[in-house]
């Protein structure tokens, strides 16, 4: 157990790098005020009605007015049916039962206060696409309130492998609190972990639910999780042996993040505190500034293959650090 996961956290900016055996092998960069709102619940108020083309315009208390669709909007909450893909977490199985057509107009009307979730950011002026349906991914499942439907992850091939997890899933889902995909990382898991993942989705929906109800549109309800607590949720196993962070804040809520989700790993979380910054002390700001040259010199004799999240140059800039740019060496 060589692996490490080491985080660098400052106001405006989070760094986090993968090692494995000392080398990079992963390295993340999120800038604070480049942070995308995908994930994030709102409750909105609608604001334009356009039922030519079945569509609504919904104020979230952002500089635009969110986008939303017909077929983004749910009909009845306890009749809802999914109509959300995700690209990241690779969702199938979901039932895609036609509906019948509704106007937008007999769904949504002008100064009505609806809970959305972004689906995808602001680009080129136009404000953010919402839907109703929402989504909470756990670290190995994803949480959907009103579906009552039970999946897995298309990356997950093997048969015995899929029926073993619905039967799970089917077997600790209480009814009528919705529906689960397992995540790619939920094969080979067992019940227990689930339970756990299954809690912690359950609870935050409930707090969702509770602060909608208590407050006023437009507001966000709810924030997606940053590069840090997402790195903790999606990448940190037990075959790492430590986590270590520089930062009192960061470390105080990785610990708290990760008492609600795997408490068995909180003891591997470290603060570090020497003067040395950490990523000079662990030579990963070498390695950063290596990646980014123009000429990248691989050992064709490394037995590893080495991936490396690297920051994307920008013409008369220093460099941009919105993307993730995934930079595949060789062996």
């Amino acid at each position: 157990m060589s692996r490490e996961i080491v985080i660098n956290a400052t106001k405006h900016e989070s760094r986090i790098a993968v090692l494995d055996e000392g080398q990079v092998v992963e390295l993340w960069v999120e800038r604070t005020r480049h942070r995308t709102i995908v994930g994030n619940i709102y409750k909105g108020r609608v604001t334009k009605v356009l039922p030519g083309m079945q569509s609504a315009f919904v104020d979230l208390g952002l500089e635009r007015d969110a986008f939303l669709y017909v077929s983004d909007v749910i009909e009845d909450i306890e009749d809802y049916e999914n109509d959300n893909n995700s690209d990241d977490l690779h969702f199938d199985d979901v039932s895609q039962q036609p509906r019948a057509e509704a106007s937008i107009s007999d769904l949504l009307r002008e100064g009505q206060e609806i809970v959305v979730q972004v689906s995808k950011d602001t680009i080129a002026g136009k404000g953010a696409r919402i839907t109703s349906h929402v989504t909470l991914p756990g670290r190995f499942l994803v949480y959907m309130p009103t579906v009552n439907h039970v999946g897995v992850s298309r990356r997950i091939e093997n048969e015995d492998e899929r029926l073993r997890l619905k039967q799970v899933l089917e077997t600790i889902r209480p009814p009528g609190i919705g529906g689960f995909i397992v995540r790619t990382a939920g094969e080979q898991r067992e019940e227990e972990e689930f339970r756990a993942d299954l809690k912690y989705l359950t609870e935050l929906w409930e707090q969702i639910k509770r602060r909608a109800e208590k407050v006023s549109a437009p507001t966000a309800i709810h924030h997606d999780l940053d590069l840090v607590l997402r790195t903790i949720r999606d990448v940190l196993s037990p075959e790492f042996k430590s986590v270590w962070v520089d930062s009192v804040e960061q470390y105080q809520r990785i610990v708290e993040f990760l008492d609600q989700i795997q408490p068995n790993l909180v003891s591997r979380v470290r603060l570090y505190r020497r003067e040395e910054p950490i990523f000079d002390e662990l030579s990963i700001e070498m390695e950063i500034a290596k990646a980014l040259k123009s000429k990248v010199w691989i050992r064709r004799s490394d037995p590893h293959h080495v991936e490396l999240l690297v920051m994307q140059r920008v013409v008369g800039l220093e460099y941009q650090v919105d993307a993730e740019v995934l930079l595949h060496l060789f062996e």
